[in-house]
């Protein structure tokens, strides 16, 4: 991968352009709000797409496997699977997360530091830069050839925290807790046994 990465840099590098605002375009949804997306030019649409030919392959090694959303030979249909499996291990108490607006308010300083453990080349991370502030102060426009991807990025280190909780809850080798993500869209299952709930309860107010 990283072979990948050192034979392709240069082809950006070498067509080095500034970035354009992105194009505004309202879609309306079906609760009668709209979503913004971004649309970048054609040329900055070419680069983003040389950008995640090249980084892509990194991230995905680095991807957890319960991250379905984006990613090349995974779709929604794997998700339902794992969770109908998870369903068959008693797993059966549901929580529905939706991050709302969640590429609208990705932080790039945040987003940056992530790319930046993995990709160690200045002209790439500047060029990475300058697509996000097309975008504003603060998101990744949802129109974005690597928008996706980016999106993955910056949400990935969640697994570790839902891989801590199903260590610590196992109960004699069988896991008590399951999880799957699709972009921003999360199922967290867990067993329906009574003696679990505290598992879902809320936090009293102190």
């Amino acid at each position: 991968m990283d072979q990948i990465y050192n034979n392709n840099k240069g082809r950006i590098n070498r067509r080095y352009i500034s970035t354009s605002k992105n194009r505004k375009k309202e879609i309306p949804k079906a609760n009668g709000k709209v979503r913004v997306l971004g649309i970048p030019t054609i040329k900055d649409r070419v680069v983003q797409g040389a950008l995640k030919l090249i980084i892509e392959p990194i991230f995905e090694a680095d991807f957890a496997g319960n991250s379905y959303g984006y990613r090349p030979g995974r779709s929604q249909h794997d998700a339902v699977v794992q969770v109908a499996k998870a369903g068959m291990k008693r797993l059966t108490k549901v929580i529905d997360l939706d991050l709302s607006a969640y590429f609208d308010n990705i932080r790039h300083h945040i987003l940056l530091q992530k790319v930046s453990r993995r990709i160690n080349d200045p002209k790439i991370m500047r060029l990475l830069k300058m697509m996000l502030k097309a975008n504003g102060k603060k998101g990744v426009p949802q129109g974005g050839i690597i928008s996706p991807l980016l999106s993955n990025v910056y949400l990935n280190g969640i697994y570790h925290m839902f891989d801590k909780a199903i260590t610590e809850t196992k109960n004699k080798g069988y896991q008590q807790i399951e999880y799957c993500r699709f972009a921003d869209d999360m199922v967290i299952l867990i067993n329906g046994h009574p003696a679990l709930s505290w598992l879902v309860e809320k936090p009293s107010e102190g």
